[in-house]
């Protein structure tokens, strides 16, 4: 048997995992959910609201991989761009001959058009990592 420790405590996976399985380990399923609710919940707050989009597809759910296990993630392509950030890059466009986007002008009303774009790059907001001490809670 392989004994996971965090800290000062021993985690024994096979124990946990019959208790777990029986009538009274509901109550250890309830409480790895709540902590998982927790988790998402801060990762969406953490994650930002530009579109919602990202907020909306960070989800939880239960595995048993021996043990029950919380999985919180999204499957949104840019997630991990969001997360760790990006170095600088070119964008090009792929369909279209140019790239068009709103520009800043006293009416709101301005559009530029472009061959190309240097993106500076982002730093990651680590949405994920950053709520995981919610856990706790």
């Amino acid at each position: 048997m392989i004994d996971l420790v965090l800290g000062h405590i021993v985690v024994r996976p096979v124990p946990i995992a019959a208790l777990s399985r029986s009538p009274g380990g509901a109550g250890i399923v309830a409480d790895l959910m709540r902590r998982g609710t927790n988790v998402q919940m801060g990762a969406r707050r953490y994650a930002g609201n530009r579109t919602g989009l990202l907020q909306a597809s960070i989800v939880k759910r239960l595995e048993w991989r021996g043990v029950p296990v919380v999985i919180i993630g999204t499957d949104v392509a840019y997630a991990r761009w969001h997360h760790e950030g990006s170095d600088p890059h070119v964008i090009r466009p792929r369909a279209r001959q140019a790239l068009r986007f709103p520009a800043s002008a006293p009416n709101g009303l301005a559009v530029v058009f472009a061959k190309r774009v240097n993106h500076p790059g982002t730093k990651g907001t680590k949405f994920l990592v950053r709520a995981l001490p919610l856990a706790a809670g």
